[in-house]
């Protein structure tokens, strides 16, 4: 009995002693414990940053002009007809029109197309969000932007 009693302290005595992988090398026996590389937590910075689109407050001007006049003259014209259809143009027939205004400076260039595409939205995103000259008729919830009303602003000099 002695030698299975003596057997069974052996095989306790081997589980409780650690194995050399489990051995810390040098100086990790020092060191707290780090979870390995690729467990620990990704930064939460994006490592991409975004480009900014920059034009001359001339070309911003030139546009917002542009757009503003356009949808004043739309207005005018209507109140004139009292028609039953809307004064108010869409986001996207407003920017449709602006393009097919600079489409000799556009050309044929299906990139040039979408830079300026792009850059009238940008712009009249901010003549709506910062600048409130122009202003979205309705509800705006739920509607895509190129959908949604725009007026000029009232109190927006002429």
């Amino acid at each position: 009995m002695t030698e299975a009693v003596a057997a069974a302290d052996e095989s306790q005595a081997q589980e409780e002693e650690p194995s050399q992988a489990d051995v810390p090398f040098g100086n990790e026996a020092h060191e707290p414990f780090a979870p390995p590389p690729q467990e620990q937590k990704p930064k939460s910075k994006k490592s991409k940053k975004k480009k900014k689109t920059q034009i001359s407050f001339e070309q911003y001007g030139a546009i917002s002009n542009a757009i503003s006049a356009y949808l004043r003259s739309k207005e005018s014209e209507q109140d004139d007809t009292e028609g039953g259809e809307s004064k108010y143009l869409t986001w996207g027939e407003v920017s449709e029109w602006y393009l097919e205004q600079c489409e000799v400076d556009i050309g044929d260039s299906l990139e040039e197309l979408e830079r300026m595409r792009k850059l009238t939205n940008l712009v009249i995103r901010r003549l709506v969000q910062v600048d409130h000259v122009l202003m979205c008729i309705g509800n705006t919830e739920g509607i895509p932007e190129a959908d949604r009303k725009i007026a000029v602003h009232p109190n927006y000099p002429q």
